[in-house]
């Protein structure tokens, strides 16, 4: 039976999404609980693999177990499992065996958090990338603007990409302000390595004055990581959600 798990987890000491020998990663304590409850280890399919201290909000995977359970209970045993580790099954249901988390998806979310206010914040030291300067938002707008459509992304791709190809098309970037926060929506079927990070890093600079909005066609057009700017810290990155 195929089961299709949406999850929230806290980045936070994770070493990433992907199991790794002797590192605590998402996927790793799924497993465990998965494995504890069923004696099964199935392989898992992953709407979108998060670096290191990136959280999750609807992350979302699918996987077989000979063990047949109805969703809720599946969801609830696992949970029970999981209470003292940063990782919560937020949904649970029974699909059809060809849905795939990974290759049936449409379209991917990502938001970045900034806490824009002189003062840092010790309770969200963790979930947001604080920055004291104010942030001019209409300059980032204008910036994100030229990276919608389909381009090259190589001057936003990290150098351990593995992607075949550089090639991605963003859908929708919007950059708005909460109060005290700065929040960047992204909407994209696929994402290169670093991808949101790296323009993350590039849409602050031009909210800080330090490049004109106008300059982010060129970084896009050169095609050179050298050429953008700094990669934003894992912690304000959230993976929100996935359409199919």
């Amino acid at each position: 039976m195929k089961y299709k798990l949406t999850l929230e987890y806290d980045g936070t000491g994770l070493s990433g999404f992907q199991k790794q020998p002797g590192r605590i990663t998402t996927e790793g304590l799924l497993l465990e609980a998965i494995k504890d409850l069923t004696r099964e280890t199935p392989p898992i399919s992953i709407s979108g693999r998060t670096d290191s201290g990136v959280h999750g909000l609807g992350q979302v995977v699918s996987f077989n177990l000979e063990k047949e359970l109805p969703a809720y209970e599946l969801q609830n045993a696992l949970n029970h499992r999981l209470k003292e580790k940063p990782l919560v099954i937020v949904a649970a249901e029974i699909v059809a065996d060809d849905f795939d988390a990974r290759f049936s998806s449409k379209q991917r979310f990502y938001k970045y958090v900034i806490l824009n206010r002189p003062i840092r914040s010790v309770l969200e030291k963790n979930r947001v990338w604080h920055i004291a300067k104010k942030i001019d938002v209409l300059a980032m707008q204008k910036a994100a603007d030229h990276l919608i459509g389909t381009h090259d992304f190589s001057s936003f791709r990290s150098s351990e990409c593995q992607s075949k190809s550089p090639i991605r098309t963003m859908n929708e970037i919007q950059v708005r302000r909460a109060g005290e926060y700065v929040i960047l929506n992204f909407s994209a079927r696929s994402y290169l390595h670093h991808m949101v990070r790296n323009i993350t890093g590039t849409l602050v600079d031009a909210g800080l004055g330090k490049i004109n909005p106008d300059e982010l066609k060129e970084i896009l057009e050169a095609k050179d990581r050298r050429k953008a700017k700094i990669t934003a810290p894992a912690c304000g990155l959230y993976f929100t959600g996935v359409e199919y």
